[in-house]
């Protein structure tokens, strides 16, 4: 399947190539597609660059433990997998793929109602730790329907993206919807999280969040978890990143919810960032399609091992021998950096 001698030896640069030369170019132009100009998405890369690590190497750390527990799952890493809909366009099998290379890289997968597979299908063995996320464009009726059994069927937690409220855009097309049809906006109030509230006992986890005004109504309407994150860029151009917008929402709820990030993570570097502002956990979207894309489940494990593997060498050299003793200290701000620490 790989064009790669050696998956397990494999560097990110060599699986993202390898995933460019294999994957059918819709596919490629879809992950790779941003919305309009490609700002929002250019940001979310560019702003990890003004934030600098301070390497301690005098504390006699040698080793750091990157486990984490969340929504009563221990996981090897905080490092999680998104939830991603077009999985399927890499070929009919990949939704598996991703799911086995989860289970084996010790993630917690985010699993998309826009997925071809069902709720169902993604609870077969082997799997890792499961987080079924709605979209309330099928329906709302629908995505408490799926919560429900999504419970049943054993996830760690349910929850609904809201930032859908106008459709994902790839430049300047709307790309036709994983189910047919033309995308569609929907509204979403806090209402809604309200209601899936009382259909669950499960974790309740909002993906979408980019301000502290919307994380406070989330957590009030019940929310036991929020992502912020701009849908890689695919959703509103000329937004702030998510790392941007991280420090105001964990100051907002983060004595109250879970805080996790999404939207433009590349190394292991960026993810101990994240951290540092006080996020929980990490999802990583894009380099995980091209794990697949590139070596099916292995190539999946391989960069969460990549990622892992990065994350546990930078704590390492910044004196931290775990990621729950991660703070703000490690982190020094450029000068022209948007982000200021307290």
């Amino acid at each position: 399947m790989s064009t790669v001698q050696d998956l397990s030896k494999a560097s990110l640069r060599e699986i993202w190539r390898a995933a460019k030369s294999q994957a059918p170019p819709a596919a490629w132009a879809h992950m790779t597609g941003t919305a309009e100009t490609g700002s929002t998405h250019r940001r979310n890369l560019r702003i990890f660059r003004s934030l600098l690590l301070k390497q301690r190497v005098l504390t006699g750390t040698s080793d750091a433990d990157t486990s984490i527990d969340l929504f009563n799952q221990r996981l090897r890493s905080p490092i999680l997998v998104a939830p991603i809909g077009s999985f399927y366009m890499i070929r009919p099998e990949a939704d598996r793929e991703v799911t086995e290379g989860a289970a084996q890289g010790g993630s917690m997968l985010f699993v998309s109602h826009a997925s071809k597979t069902t709720v169902e299908g993604y609870a077969q063995e082997p799997h890792p730790p499961l987080v079924w996320m709605g979209y309330h464009m099928f329906g709302h009726e629908e995505v408490l329907a799926i919560a429900k059994q999504a419970e049943t069927l054993g996830y760690a937690a349910v929850g609904v993206t809201i930032d859908n409220t106008q459709p994902t855009k790839l430049g300047d097309t709307v790309p036709e919807s994983s189910r047919g049809g033309t995308r569609r906006g929907y509204t979403v109030t806090p209402k809604d999280i309200e209601q899936l509230r009382r259909e669950t006992s499960l974790p309740l986890v909002v993906k979408g969040i980019m301000c502290q005004e919307d994380a406070r109504l989330a957590v009030e309407a019940g929310a036991d978890a929020v992502i912020v994150s701009n849908h890689g860029g695919r959703i509103a151009d000329y937004s702030r990143s998510a790392l941007e917008a991280l420090p105001e929402v964990v100051e907002a709820v983060g004595r109250k919810s879970v805080v996790l990030a999404d939207s433009g993570f590349r190394r292991g570097t960026d993810i101990l960032k994240a951290l540092a502002l006080g996020a929980k956990a990490v999802l990583v979207g894009r380099p995980v399609w091209c794990g697949a894309a590139a070596g099916g489940a292995e190539g999946v494990t391989r960069v969460l091992e990549i990622l892992r593997e990065e994350l546990r060498r930078s704590l390492v050299l910044c004196g931290v021998s775990s990621v729950d003793r991660v703070s703000r200290e490690i982190l020094i701000v450029d000068r022209d950096s948007p982000i200021q620490l307290n």
